[in-house]
């Protein structure tokens, strides 16, 4: 394309049988916490563990972007896609009503690499809740929200957890 950026995007359909695939190649202790996942956690597990294992881009089939992801991608500087570990995820809007005064977006989110930590800190929350019997009306956002609240705090980022959701742009934009 005209911006110099490669279009190498590989485009995966990923149903609960695909999902169970991989678990099972990658992921075999975790099967029996998605086969006994109701709907919709047992998808948020699958696509957790999937980002977890493939890294790339993940966005629910009826998301819809506000620009093609090569623009996207292109607010964020070469540097930061070279970071070993980032993970981009958006901000539900309105916030909710709860405990947290923000909420991810557990349907669109992207990591630059494999295996990234908050990834699997937010599949081993849904797993330990599941075993548990704690999961409760929880739902995937704010799973994903909790578990990328409590690895931010445990890793040094306290200060830009308070930063949210403050910080973020009303249209968009990544939050710095």
């Amino acid at each position: 394309n005209d911006a110099g950026w490669k279009s190498d995007f590989v485009v995966l359909a990923h149903g609960a049988d695909a999902s169970r695939r991989v678990l099972m190649k990658h992921y075999p202790a975790w099967l029996p916490c998605f086969d006994g996942l109701s709907l919709p956690r047992r998808p948020l597990l699958g696509r957790l563990l999937l980002g977890h294992q493939l890294a790339g881009y993940y966005a629910d089939p009826d998301v819809m972007p506000i620009v093609p992801a090569g623009d996207w991608l292109k607010r964020f500087g070469r540097a930061d896609l070279a970071k070993p570990k980032l993970l981009v995820v958006g901000l539900a809007r309105p916030f909710p009503e709860g405990e947290s005064a923000f909420e991810l977006c557990s349907w669109c989110f992207a990591a630059t690499s494999k295996e990234h930590p908050v990834l699997h800190a937010a599949a081993d929350l849904v797993a330990t809740r599941w075993r548990d019997g704690a999961l409760g009306d929880a739902t995937p956002g704010a799973l994903l929200t909790e578990a990328f609240s409590s690895y931010l705090a445990a890793h040094g980022g306290a200060a830009a957890l308070a930063s949210l959701p403050e910080a973020a742009e009303p249209d968009g934009l990544h939050v710095t």
